[in-house]
This record gives C-alpha cells, sequence and structure tokens, in this order.
C-alpha cells in the first residue's frame, strides 16, 4: 500500500519502464545487464506533498502534484479523491459505527473467485457502432482538457476500452452494449472534474 511518489526513485525507473514497455532491465554491480518480462496491472495512489489537497483552484492543486506529467501519463484512468466537507462527516461517522459488516462465507468467496475467473476469460467485442461514440468521447475530453487535473494523453482510449469490456465481462457477455457506454462515461467524467 506505499504510495507510488514514496517509492523509491529507481524502483519507480523499473515499475514505470514495465508500464511501458511490458519489461524492465537490470543491472549489477558487474554491469551485466538483464531483461525481465513484466506485464503489470497497477493500481496505484499518490500522496499530495501536504498530504492532503489544500485550495480548488487548478493551477494551485497542480502544484500538489508529487509526480511529474510524463509519469502521470502513463496511466489509464486518473482519479483525485479528497475528504469529504465537514458537514458530511457527522454522517460518515455513524454509517461506520452503525454498518453491519457481514463476513463472507468461504462458499460466497469461492463464488466470486470463479465467477471472475471465468468472466476475465471472455473475449469482448466493441460494436462498431459504440467504437465511434468512444472516439467521440475522448476527443471531448482532449478538446476540454484545460478544465482537468492531469493530462489527457492516448492511455485514456486504453484506459476506456478496457474499462467498457470489463463491464461487458461482468454481464458475462462477448459485447459492449450501450449500458457498458453510459457507465463508464459516467465514471470516467465525474473522476475528472474538480468539483461536485
Amino acid at each position: 500500500n506505499e504510495k507510488i511518489n514514496l517509492i523509491k526513485p529507481r524502483d519507480q525507473e523499473l515499475i514505470f519502464s514495465a508500464m511501458d514497455h511490458g519489461c524492465f532491465e537490470y543491472e549489477d554491480k558487474k554491469s551485466k545487464n538483464y531483461k525481465f518480462n513484466a506485464r503489470i496491472r497497477l493500481l496505484g495512489s499518490l500522496e499530495p506533498k501536504d498530504k492532503r489537497f489544500v485550495g480548488w483552484t487548478l493551477e494551485t492543486l497542480k502544484k500538489q502534484i508529487p509526480i511529474n506529467d510524463e509519469m502521470l501519463s502513463k496511466f489509464h484512468l486518473i482519479f483525485m479523491i479528497r475528504k469529504k466537507k465537514e458537514e458530511n462527516k457527522d454522517q460518515i461517522s455513524r454509517k461506520i459505527i452503525f454498518a453491519k459488516h457481514e463476513k463472507l462465507i468461504s462458499a460466497d468467496e469461492k463464488f466470486i473467485c470463479d465467477f471472475i475467473e471465468n468472466a476475465a476469460k471472455i473475449h469482448v467485442e466493441i460494436p462498431q457502432e459504440l467504437d465511434g461514440k468512444l472516439v467521440e468521447l475522448a476527443a471531448k475530453i482532449k478538446m476540454d482538457e484545460k478544465k482537468y487535473l492531469v493530462e489527457v494523453s492516448t492511455n485514456l482510449m486504453i484506459g476506456l476500452k478496457r474499462m467498457l469490456k470489463s463491464s461487458a465481462r461482468m454481464r458475462l457477455s462477448k459485447e459492449v452494449n450501450q449500458d457498458d457506454f453510459l457507465l463508464v462515461k459516467q465514471i470516467v467524467l465525474n473522476g475528472l472534474k474538480l468539483y461536485d
């Protein structure tokens, strides 16, 4: 659970190399080079410079991001998460205290694991009409880039396609439909927004 920006610089280089090229290289003390295949799926988090984001303007927030734009561009999707406003804290505390947390039984755990394993094997296609809508969505997001905290890279398109296919797999479907598109569109646009 270590924050990406707190990892040693050399380890960061290896991680980002694996994200870029599907491999990383290592040189030992005798200057011998080793190459390792490393196809990875990375879900990471960053800790702002003062441990929390302060302020609301785009310029102020950008200064607090602890890694550069080049590194950020390697991620397919980026979400900014802020603490809830003060007036909501009491409501959140009540939910934590009074909520019932039922433990999964082993049969349920097995069902979930089997479901994920089977769903992951499904080859999903994106229909041509939705592929066109996807291109339009990516173009609109790129056009509005100045409104967002991070630069919009080509990786966004990859991220959008993967989310669409994941949504279809959750339905055990071989084809993306309109509901998948609307769900992914909502998630991504809400994630890019700075304000509620």
